[in-house]
């Protein structure tokens, strides 16, 4: 419900009744899950291990004033995280008690099943004569219903009250939720007595055959399977909202959505033993050292079970990204003293997040792809298909060569390539001992590619990225999950589309390539990145040889990446060599040198890569000048110094 709408309807003291127990849950799972852990690892002696009890912090401004800004956008970040994917969170504690639960068969007790119909079971005399009837028998099962009793194993019990039926009948919908039977009338009302239709696994519907003859017919629930967590629809906002479709109700006053409704009764952990007409806590039997103590021993192990999950779940969620963070810095270089641990964090989960989405896409496509096969095939697949396979000796040719460059070789050169522009110029290293140090320098040029590889296929150099992060960060906390970015292309290709008709005919006419240029993206999942990457999966995990395409992985993407590359690389250093043989000069004007050489053959790269749009920019700003020295009648003429 909305909660504006409840603070200004309803009382203080309601929301101060919900609010207690939040809080009251909230510090359990607090100290549970936080705090008994953290003990746990202390008491072990690993906590020196974990970077987490040991952080590091580095601050760029003010102390007292970046730590609330970090504290805050933390907080709105996990916020918006855990809005945005509740859904799949509650999926996965669902399948994981799913699957406990039902390897102790405890099913019924612990998780809520379905109503999917009603068979009936037969039919019961209205009234009864004398003491010990079936009067007797309707006041007793009022009774333990409003006591919360065992009712089904009363029926049960009584069943020479019920009369068979003869065929079976089964019916979706028997009774209205929360209707009654009236069996005695009473004087003015004052000795009226009513029964609920729904009581246990069982309802009740009334029968009147004629004037003298009534009966109540007995229906037994028929239990699907669990309702799955979340239920269907329980935040859906359209045709009557969340009230209506699936939200648990809050309290007896609060209407039941229709999910609720069809929640099937559930066993209870220690059923009451039936002794001499008369039942009996089961905990005060001798029956609970039988059948009371496995269960509890069961339940213990559920608990404990559970615990250890979550617990685990939750470290690897806060230790892995803190981790990889740090690692960056190793292999960077990056000296202790610059380490923050916050921005480590952040860094870490950048990496981890898109590795585990990419993860769980392949392995659901994967999973899609095979259910379809089957049902495509059947069991006619040959045995040779579903065994591994390798491809023809041409395709193994183009992708042994990927990889190598890939792999290798792109690696080695964007690792050397960093070490000599931020730790060692080239022109300060002999031959000799960047021969023997290149391996080293694998680690950071393979993260430095895998980082570039990763940011195209997301498409973060693109403007559409960076809206799906706001919305995902402000309008995730507000309940608006951020857009998803798997057609962010669309919106880019729709701009140059209105751009191109927007444009002069003698551009369109000259720009055959510039439109060429411009399709050729290397952003998002349809750019060349990610038809390389969508390929490579394909390629390697479903043996799919048929995707190994000379054009796809070699010409349009890793032969222009490696030629950039080693452009980058050996231009510089060339000309620091020239430029050094000619002029002598000392060790920091040689770092000097080698960082500007870098620099300004990385620009120029950059201009020739983005030489379409800076015509198309060019040609706008020279059409915006000629429009205001003709529109508006300004002369721009150009500046000259005065002497």
């Amino acid at each position: 419900p909305d909660l504006l709408s409840n603070l200004l309807e309803e009382s203080g003291w309601s929301h101060a009744k919900r609010i207690l127990p939040s809080l009251g849950i909230y510090a359990a799972l607090l100290a549970i899950h936080v705090w008994l852990p953290c003990k746990i690892i202390n008491l072990v002696g690993i906590d020196k291990y974990i970077p987490l009890f040991r952080p590091k912090f580095w601050y760029l401004l003010y102390g007292q004033l970046q730590r609330p800004f970090e504290l805050l956008t933390f907080h709105l970040t996990v916020l918006s995280i855990l809005e945005k994917y509740k859904n799949k969170i509650g999926e996965l504690q669902h399948v994981f008690l799913l699957k406990l639960s039902t390897s102790f068969g405890l099913v019924e007790s612990m998780l809520p099943k379905e109503v999917s119909q009603f068979a009936l079971i037969g039919e019961c005399p209205f009234e009864g004569d004398g003491e010990g009837g079936v009067d007797e028998f309707w006041d007793r099962l009022i009774e333990l219903d409003k006591r919360k009793g065992p009712t089904d194993q009363f029926v049960e019990s009584q069943m020479h009250f019920v009369k068979p039926t003869q065929k079976l009948r089964i019916e979706e919908q028997v009774v209205k939720p929360d209707s009654f039977i009236v069996l005695r009338v009473g004087v003015d009302g004052t000795d009226r007595k009513l029964m609920p239709t729904r009581i246990g696994s069982y309802r009740f519907r009334k029968r009147i055959r004629s004037k003298s003859d009534l009966a109540i017919e007995l229906w037994r629930e028929v239990v699907d399977a669990p309702i799955p967590r979340p239920p269907v629809g329980w935040d859906y906002l359209g045709d009557g909202g969340a009230v209506e479709q699936g939200r648990w109700a809050w309290g007896m006053k609060e209407k039941k959505s229709n999910i609720e409704h069809k929640v099937a009764q559930r066993t209870f952990f220690f059923p009451p033993v039936l002794s001499n007409g008369v039942f009996t806590n089961q905990w005060k039997t001798r029956n609970i050292l039988k059948h009371g103590i496995p269960v509890i021993m069961k339940l213990a192990t559920v608990i404990g079970l559970s615990w250890i999950a979550v617990s685990c779940c939750a470290s690897a969620a806060i230790f892995t990204p803190l981790f990889l963070g740090r690692f960056v810095y190793y292999l960077l270089e990056i000296p202790d003293h610059y380490t923050h641990d916050p921005f480590l964090f952040v860094l870490g989960g950048a990496i981890m997040g898109p590795l585990v989405v990419f993860c769980v896409h392949i392995s659901c496509g994967k999973e899609d792809k095979s259910l379809h096969a089957e049902t495509q095939e059947h069991e006619e697949m040959p045995e040779s298909k579903k065994k591994l396979s390798l491809p023809p000796l041409r395709k193994m040719f183009v992708l042994t060569q990927t990889l190598l460059l890939w792999i290798l070789v792109c690696p080695l050169i964007a690792g050397t390539l960093y070490h000599f522009f931020f730790l060692t110029p080239a022109s300060s290293v002999s031959l000799h001992s960047a021969i023997t140090k290149l391996w080293s320098y694998w680690p950071v040029g393979f993260l430095l590619v895998n980082f570039w590889a990763t940011a195209c296929y997301y498409g973060m150099f693109q403007k559409e990225f960076w809206s799906w992060i706001r919305s995902l960060l402000i309008e995730g906390v507000a309940g608006a999950g951020g857009e998803d970015n798997d057609n962010m292309g669309q919106g880019r290709e729709q701009e140059l589309n209105n751009n191109r008709g927007d444009a002069d005919n003698d551009e369109r006419l000259e720009g055959s390539e510039h439109k060429r240029d411009m399709f050729q993206t290397w952003q998002g999942k349809n750019g060349v990145v990610g038809t390389f990457v969508e390929a490579m999966s394909d390629v390697l995990i479903g043996q799919e040889w048929d995707k190994v395409d000379r054009a796809t992985f070699l010409d349009s993407f890793l032969y222009p990446v490696t030629r950039q590359l080693i452009v980058m690389l050996f231009a510089p250093m060339c000309a620091c060599i020239g430029i050094t043989s000619i002029f002598t000069s000392s060790e920091y004007g040689r770092i000097y040198l080698y960082r500007c050489s870098t620099s300004l053959a990385i620009t120029i790269q950059l201009a020739v890569a983005f030489k379409s749009p800076l015509r198309t920019w060019y040609r706008a700003a020279h059409k915006a000048a000629r429009d205001h020295r003709y529109l508006i009648g300004e002369i721009l003429l150009n500046y000259q110094r005065r002497s």
